[in-house]
């Protein structure tokens, strides 16, 4: 009996698709429908459940695209085959008892067209999830049949249960509004809601398969109302393949003509006269590309990757009029003089000030001149110093432990004001610097060796605001 119902089910599968698929209609949002066909249960080892007729309804609500939601419902009563020759029992239940299994079904489906709705023929996947109302009647008393729940309870052979499945559909639309559908269903029975004794759980069917054909009535337009853009993309397509027919108005050559062959045609290009080595550079609006945004487009750009908001020359790289590094556009300090630090917006470093200076000073014993390296150090300084007019200085001297104390802290109180009157000479204001001598103070060596004390033998220059 199950063979020949899957085999009407398969015949009936063919016969639909062997139908012409043509364009026919237009969409519609909502659809209800009436069902009619055969129901069957299997996957048990114990009953043998007939199949039998089901019949039931749909309301479908189809937001536009290729995309519906349905609410179903189906019902159905089964016969248990008392034909068959068999002693099985569990829990005083024969397996040949004139059992019937009455259920209604509630569900919802998650489904999607293969082909555009407007086609005459199209095919339909859905994922299902149902609620099963059922019971094992016992016809000669008109009772439930008892069974041991998993508290060894007596409780009815009956459940409400959660059911999981899919749905593949045929349609055949039959006007605009109406719709002859060809549906099977297969869904497990998950044994959420029914609670009875292992051996009754282990052995009841769990798989519930329906087969059944739907009219049904389509209403409410979604016209206007694309869900996806590329669904009029297509439809645009295939509209615009058709040939013109004779004695129609002529095409705009504009809209077909790409006088600059830069693959915009003239009708849409905002620059017609693209170059052609510019080829495969254009944008949407037919000019060419600029990626870096510095006015000088890429196909003549040498510098392709020059920072948003630095000027370029007219070859596109990027212009730095005081050479620190920082392209002009940029550069807060344009001016700043040639080879001294910036940092990133282009200005005077003044991170160099953040630390002491230490100069090392090959003194003559009891001399406070210094030498020429010394001179060409103090000239840089001087120089930044003139440029940030608001950093003051210390400046400090210290000698070895040669000689008295006394004379070894005037010796040193000398060796800095030598330098800052270096500085003042190099243009360094006089009442930004500070001069002191500390002597043998702070000594930064053992005094034990020449080198060590040529260590100690320093000035340290301290700025500050």
């Amino acid at each position: 009996m199950q063979r020949a119902f899957r085999q009407r089910c398969i015949l009936t599968a063919i016969a639909l698709l062997c139908v012409a698929s043509a364009v026919w209609g237009e969409e519609r949002r909502y659809a209800i429908g009436l069902t009619g066909g055969r129901a069957m249960l299997t996957g048990g080892d114990f009953f043998s459940f007939k199949p039998a007729t089901a019949f039931g309804g749909y309301f479908r609500y189809h937001p536009g695209g290729r995309l519906f939601l349905d609410l179903n419902y189906v019902q159905f009563t089964l016969k248990n085959d008392e034909s068959g020759d068999s002693t099985g029992v569990i829990q005083d239940i024969r397996n040949d008892a004139p059992l019937r299994f009455k259920s209604s079904r509630i569900g919802l489906s998650l489904g999607r067209y293969l082909f555009d709705v407007d086609r005459r023929m199209n095919v339909s996947l859905s994922l299902d999830g149902g609620l099963v109302i059922w019971r094992v009647n016992d016809p000669a008393a008109d009772t439930t049949v008892k069974v041991r729940g998993p508290r060894n309870e007596n409780t009815n052979l009956a459940a409400t249960e959660l059911s999981a499945g899919g749905t593949l559909g045929l349609i055949t639309r039959l006007s605009s509004r109406w719709s002859l559908s060809l549906t099977a269903r297969g869904e497990y029975l998950t044994g959420s809601g029914a609670e009875f004794e292992t051996v009754v759980q282990s052995s009841r069917d769990r798989w519930l398969l329906t087969a059944q054909a739907a009219l049904s009535v389509h209403f409410g337009s979604t016209a206007g109302r694309e869900s996806w853009p590329s669904d009029s993309a297509w439809k645009a397509s295939r509209a615009e393949a058709k040939p013109r027919a004779k004695g129609a108005p002529k095409v705009n050559p504009a809209l077909t003509t790409d006088s600059d062959q830069d693959g915009i045609v003239d009708a849409y290009d905002d620059c017609p006269g693209t170059p052609r080595e510019v080829t495969g550079m254009v944008d949407i609006h037919g000019c060419p590309v600029d990626a870096d945004f510095d006015g000088v487009p890429d196909y003549r750009d040498r510098c392709p990757s020059t920072l948003t908001g630095a000027m370029a020359d007219s070859v596109g790289c990027p212009i730095d009029s005081d050479e620190d590094g920082v392209p002009d556009g940029l550069d807060d300090c344009p001016d700043s003089p040639i080879g001294v630090p910036v940092d990133r917006l282009g200005c005077i470093d003044l991170s160099m000030f953040s630390k002491p200076i230490v100069l090392h000073i090959d003194y003559l014993p009891g001399a406070f001149d210094f030498d020429v390296r010394t001179k060409d150090r103090l000239k840089k300084l001087a120089g930044l110093l003139i440029l940030v007019p608001d950093v003051k200085l210390d400046i400090v001297g210290y000698t070895d432990n040669i000689g008295l104390p006394e004379a070894n802290q005037k010796l040193s109180e000398k060796r800095a004001r030598r330098i800052r009157d270096y500085l003042v000479a190099m243009g360094v204001a006089g009442d930004r610097i500070k001069a002191s001598g500390r002597g043998e103070q702070n000594q930064i060596a053992p005094n034990d060796t020449a080198d060590n004390r040529a260590k100690n033998r320093r000035i340290e220059i301290m700025f500050y605001r």
